[in-house]
């Protein structure tokens, strides 16, 4: 596939999580690994954490950062706690750090990221 239409698809997907992406996500859209790396060695993605990229031009900000959050821990972690209440509309909560709910056993230790874990989520 053109690599143009592997940028596109991989910018759909961005598009609905706040510019943020795994690098499964990625191999799903048609991407290679020596591609993938190419991409983040030109700046074009920026890696945040290890598995997840932003496109380079998508703009910073809290929804952008919890989309990133979550992608890193994984598809079954939701967003909690003081997160969770100021995305609901929470006013005068602490914005640092993000925490996440996880199933148990997932031990995730992230900068600037919190994880609970919990049995029956």
């Amino acid at each position: 596939m053109h690599e143009r239409a592997l940028d596109v698809r991989v910018g759909l997907v961005a598009a609905r999580q706040a510019g943020a992406f795994t690098w499964g996500q990625a191999r799903d859209c048609g991407f290679g690994k020596a591609t993938i790396s190419r991409r983040v060695r030109s700046g074009e993605w920026l890696r945040m954490y290890p598995g997840v990229y932003v496109l380079a031009g998508a703009p910073p900000g809290r929804r952008r950062d919890l989309w990133v959050a979550v992608l890193a821990v994984g598809p079954n972690a939701t967003v909690s706690h003081e997160s969770g209440a100021l995305l609901h509309g929470a006013r005068h909560l602490a914005q640092q750090p993000l925490t996440l709910t996880a199933p148990h056993g997932s031990h995730h230790r992230l900068a600037r990221i919190v994880v609970h874990q919990i049995d029956d989520l």
